[in-house]
């Protein structure tokens, strides 16, 4: 508990006339008492660096100072089973992010006290999208696990942690974005759009990197859900519908409804649903993309462990897509180019699963390599919500799909 606390002072820490050595700069605990914690998340990160020289160390912490993000995720400590906690968490976790903390996460369903299965339900879907997803409750509580609120809860749990694993993909890429260039994976919706007024007071909703926007359900008994979408185009992540942006709508909502939105030009990375990570090798890598006239992004991997990424095992590609539509809203055709990877890393062979937003029904679907002719792809298909679905083995030298 480096806050530091202790149990026998009256302020719950060390007296403040406590003597620290600060580096051969001696001075009290009034001085040293934040950056205590920072120390210990430091130390407890270099010995496990000395133990584990090959291995990516980590550490958790609850109390810290600037510069923590270098060793430790962070939890903010001890909350309440209460919907204000939950809602608090949003602008909580944003303004961690937005302080140079991207690794953050609230005890999901609260540490006091008890929650009602509703509350402990709506809690892990927000917690699907906190970086660091965690369910924790303090001694003499009620049980607090996906299971222990009966069938009916447990199945709508299972649902919300199977989406965390299915978007590991994309949270994996996401948060590498934010440990290079510092912006929070868990952001306000002002970040993406600072020039819209309406963005600068949301917090009961939030983005998940650039092109998921999350507005999920934090009172009870709620049967609708009003949710504001920026300017642009919007689809629906379980439906695909498409939404026009900078307006207000109204959601109906059930207990299992996670109201998640994808900004159009998105790529969106996901995998199969696995029990553990160490299933994810071999596992298909799907990409969903959805609609704009052009877009790109860039996708990232290594092997989530050790540090042989500094040392090029790593994989970057870029994905474009390029998009012509005829004047009535109908596509045309949609070119999807895979750029050659950068670096070493490659792997365990898998498929490359393509999910393409697509306005009518296309015509043929064609292929080409690094080098050759463009070949007809066959065994696509067109999914229940308007994606043309194409699955081919996931080569990393370059690759040109053509939808017609």
């Amino acid at each position: 508990m480096n806050e530091p606390a202790t149990f026998v002072d009256p302020t719950g820490t060390f007296p403040l006339d406590a003597r620290h050595d600060n580096d051969g700069q001696p001075t009290d605990h009034r001085e040293i008492h934040n950056v205590y914690g920072l120390e210990m998340t430091r130390a407890t990160f270099e010995g496990l660096s000395r133990l584990k020289p090959d291995e990516r160390p980590f550490v958790l912490t609850r109390a810290t100072y600037a510069g923590a993000q270098r060793y430790s995720a962070l939890w903010p400590g001890d909350n309440v089973s209460t919907w204000t906690a939950l809602q608090g968490t949003i602008p909580l976790l944003q303004s961690l992010g937005l302080s140079g903390m991207p690794f953050v996460g609230s005890d999901i369903g609260g540490f006091a006290d008890n929650a009602t299965a509703e509350l402990y339900t709506r809690w892990l879907q927000v917690g699907v999208f906190y970086p660091f997803m965690r369910t924790h409750t303090t001694f003499g509580t009620d049980d607090q696990e996906p299971w222990s609120y009966g069938t009916a809860h447990e199945i709508v749990n299972r649902e919300a942690i199977e989406l965390r694993y299915r978007l590991l993909p994309e949270i994996y890429n996401v948060m590498r974005q934010a440990s290079e260039t510092g912006i929070p994976a868990f952001r306000p919706l002002f970040l993406e759009f600072p020039k819209d007024d309406r963005t600068w007071d949301q917090d009961d909703q939030f983005m998940f990197g650039a092109d998921l926007l999350v507005a999920p359900v934090l009172h009870p008994e709620e049967r609708e859900r009003g949710v504001y979408l920026p300017a642009g185009t919007w689809f629906d992540f379980w439906t695909g519908r498409a939404e026009a942006g900078q307006r207000d709508i109204r959601v109906p909502v059930t207990l299992r409804t996670i109201p998640v939105y994808v900004r159009a030009g998105a790529f969106i990375f996901q995998q199969p649903v696995v029990q553990n990570t160490g299933e994810m090798p071999g596992q298909p890598l799907r990409v969903s993309v959805y609609p704009a006239p052009s877009s790109t992004t860039q996708f990232y991997e290594d092997d989530g462990r050790s540090l042989e990424y500094k040392k090029g095992e790593f994989a970057i590609r870029r994905f474009t897509q390029t998009r012509v539509s005829e004047a009535g809203g109908r596509d045309e055709q949609v070119t999807i180019e895979i750029a050659a990877a950068e670096g070493r890393y490659r792997p365990k062979p898998r498929d490359l699963e393509l999910s393409v937003r697509w306005n009518g029904t296309p015509a043929a679907v064609t292929a080409r390599g690094a080098s050759g002719p463009a070949q007809r792809v066959d065994g696509w298909t067109v999914n229940d919500t308007g994606f043309v679905v194409v699955r081919l083995p996931d080569r990393f030298d370059g690759l040109t799909i053509e939808i017609r």
